[in-house]
């Protein structure tokens, strides 16, 4: 067989009977910015299947598959078979390829639990004063004199909480925005923090700057952090995201003919709204 000569020799796609070749399709992931987190993904996928393929200790039931499918058509509305048909066509697999993606899945969570045990208790203890949860009914808006107004209302008991979050329900979040709920301490910015620290419950406290606006709240229950349910998942999939970034950090990612280059970082954060920091 004659040894392909790079990339531009190698048909990857047919558009309209137009063959594109890999080449092409890497450099308009590449435009895109999409081709690192590609190659990125691609390596995740890498180690993680070398890692599944060599321990014996994550096996799963064929019951156990039969049930995680029923599970999925049921939470996916695909319990008519024809629907699970088309819906199996669209995503370019039969159900063969379906039950070894539900395999993997099945492996992959035992997986996270292995990584994670060894770590999980003294994991929580760290963090359990940032993991502990507090009801907070808060007022952000970027406008001062708004938070000074809304404030003397409230104080002077021209208006409670409950209208002013009636009020603002539906208002442009830019201008104010209402927020309402159980929140983690580690989820505050470190200034409204501190003062949700020192407030007694039922206290109205601010108007508190914090990243450039104007935070009014009121401080309901605490509650400690229990590991268990949601949080247990969280913090497993934390200490198993650490795992797989020390996996990928020493390996060399190679395109063929192409430079070296090292894989970034896999940890994914996204945008987060005024108050609360990562």
């Amino acid at each position: 067989m004659k040894p392909i000569a790079n990339f531009e020799d190698v048909p990857f796609l047919a558009i309209n009977g137009q063959t594109l070749s890999l080449a092409t399709v890497l450099q308009s992931l590449q435009r895109s910015g999409r081709l690192l987190p590609l190659l990125r993904e691609i390596v995740e996928q890498h180690v993680l299947l070398a890692e599944l393929q060599h321990r014996n200790d994550l096996e799963v039931s064929r019951a156990a598959i039969d049930q995680a499918v029923v599970d999925f058509r049921v939470q996916s509305n695909l319990t008519d078979p024809a629907q699970f048909q088309q819906w199996l066509a669209s995503q370019g697999m039969d159900y063969s390829a379906f039950q070894s993606r539900v395999l993997f899945s099945a492996k992959l969570e035992k997986l996270v639990e292995h990584i994670a045990a060894p770590q999980l208790e003294s994991y929580f203890e760290q963090h359990r004063p940032l993991l502990a949860q507090v009801d907070l009914s808060c007022i952000i808006t970027a406008d001062r004199d708004l938070a000074v107004s809304l404030h003397a209302q409230l104080v002077n008991g021209e208006i409670h909480l409950e209208g002013i979050f009636q009020r603002y329900a539906l208002a442009d979040r830019e201008q104010v925005n209402v927020l309402r709920g159980l929140i983690r301490r580690g989820k505050l910015a470190p200034e409204l923090r501190a003062a949700v620290d020192t407030a007694t419950a039922g206290e109205l406290v601010g108007p508190i700057a914090v990243d450039n606006r104007w935070c009014l709240f009121q401080v309901g229950a605490r509650m400690p952090a229990v590991l268990d349910g949601d949080l247990k998942q969280e913090l497993q999939r934390q200490l198993f995201q650490q795992w797989l970034v020390a996996k990928i950090q020493p390996l060399t990612v190679q395109l063929a003919h192409q430079d070296r280059v090292q894989p970034e970082s896999s940890e994914k954060t996204g945008p987060t709204p005024a108050i609360v920091h990562s």
